[in-house]
């Protein structure tokens, strides 16, 4: 039976946390967690945590994948490894740089438990979770919509991918139908279409002169090769999730810099060939196709919709568990 240990202060339970200790559990056969009472985080922090050790420790134990829950005072940690023998501690990428941990780090060693340290979840903290508190819960996402959807003219765009007719005309009827935009296209700070060639086509037959699109570093981008399945003369995509059945057509591997160049050269390549997979993406964000064609204050328009509460955060780690190139 393996038996992980973890610890830490687990103040204001946030999914950084349970990043953690899910991990931490995937390691082993039980997992054993422990928590710094109150006065041992004010003596090494300074303050006290919003919940009390009982608050903290009763949070855990409801968890179902945690098995047991301690409560520790002091940082050294050797008496309580004394008493669980973990086969492995687990603690944050930050732990070796936050303290003295050398004489624990060198009874891991003599007794042969292995250390594993996790990354922490970006954009999460409980002093993040505090701050939005006294800013009357302001949200981190709406500066990030303001930032990163914005109001681009056509010329600017750069594109390495060749649209779909059948698709183009599609869209082109939708859009005009229901006289809006809905989902904006995205870009990369080169402003290179990673995503929505297709709906940038079927504007320019509208007349339009613009496009709201998300923008994304480029560097935070999994930039993957396509899997397209074709069957009775109908084509999917891998990356719209469709059925995977029928003839499987793969293509190469480009990477993020033959991308660039395509772009800047005026290569081409088929729609669909590659999978720009980002952390975010927006939709629905209704846009008249006027406004569009004629140009509008985005700026004021974005913080009109912020202003209205109209943003809503949709988690969606999807895992696909399908063998592809």
């Amino acid at each position: 039976m393996i038996t992980v240990y973890t610890t830490g202060v687990f103040d204001i339970l946030h999914k950084g946390h349970i990043n953690i200790l899910v991990n931490a559990r995937n390691l082993g056969d039980s997992l054993v967690v422990g928590v710094q009472d109150d006065d041992g985080v004010f003596q090494y922090k300074g303050s006290y945590p919003v919940m009390s050790t009982l608050e903290r420790v009763a949070q855990l134990e409801a968890l179902p994948f945690v098995d047991k829950v301690i409560a520790y005072h002091g940082v050294d940690q050797r008496p309580y490894l004394r008493d669980i023998s973990p086969n492995i501690m687990v603690q944050g990428d930050d732990w070796l740089k936050t303290g003295k941990r050398n004489e624990v780090f060198e009874y891991l060693k003599e007794h042969n438990i292995r250390l594993v340290l996790i990354p922490y979840t970006d954009g999460i903290s409980t002093t993040e979770i505090k701050q939005r508190v006294l800013n009357t819960h302001e949200r981190s996402d709406k500066e990030f919509i303001l930032k990163r959807v914005k109001f681009v003219n056509l010329e600017e765009l750069q594109f390495y991918e060749l649209f779909d007719e059948e698709k183009v005309v599609k869209l082109t009827k939708k859009i005009e139908n229901d006289g809006c935009f809905f989902n904006p296209i995205t870009i990369n700070e080169y402003k290179i279409v990673i995503d929505g060639v297709n709906r940038v086509e079927a504007l320019k037959r509208l007349g339009a002169k613009y496009v709201t699109a998300l923008e994304v570093d480029y560097k935070d981008v999994d930039l993957l090769a396509n899997v397209h399945y074709k069957k009775d003369g109908k084509v999917v995509r891998m990356s719209e999730f469709g059925n995977t059945e029928g003839e499987r057509i793969s293509f190469p591997r480009y990477s993020k810099d033959d991308i660039i160049h395509m772009a800047k050269s005026g290569t081409m390549i088929q729609n669909g060939a590659t999978w720009h997979r980002v952390k975010y993406s927006v939709a629905r964000l209704r846009i008249p196709l006027v406004s569009l064609i004629k140009g509008v204050d985005f700026n004021s328009y974005m913080q009109e919709v912020v202003d209205k509460g109209n943003i809503r955060y949709y988690p969606a780690n999807t895992y696909i568990c399908d063998e592809w190139e």
